[in-house]
């Protein structure tokens, strides 16, 4: 089980308060050089993209996130991605781990 499946109901619930459409899991969480140092890698697509305070709403969210798992999170939009291999290696990697 990994860090995010124990927490997996409130990390649902954050979603629902801060209007997440899509959550992906990726990175180290998902494969065995995942250990006690290591951040956890995921993105994000929030439904309400692009209104007032969706700085704040992003911010929030990720705060709340790393306080629930007790480590870093590297939380990235999903819409800003601009570089196509790391949008390909995230396509080919990334497991939904919430959906609306």
């Amino acid at each position: 089980m990994n860090v995010v499946e124990q927490v997996r109901e409130q990390i649902t619930q954050l979603c629902e308060k801060y209007g997440v459409k899509e959550l992906y899991l990726f990175g180290s969480a998902l494969r065995e050089d995942f250990g006690p140092q290591s951040d956890v890698d995921m993105a994000v697509v929030f439904s309400r993209a692009g209104i007032a305070g969706s700085f704040d709403q992003y911010f929030d969210f990720k705060m709340e996130l790393e306080q629930l798992l007790g480590r870093p999170v590297d939380l990235v939009c999903i819409g800003g991605i601009r570089n196509r291999v790391f949008r390909q290696e995230l396509d080919q990697t990334k497991r939904l781990i919430y959906a609306a």
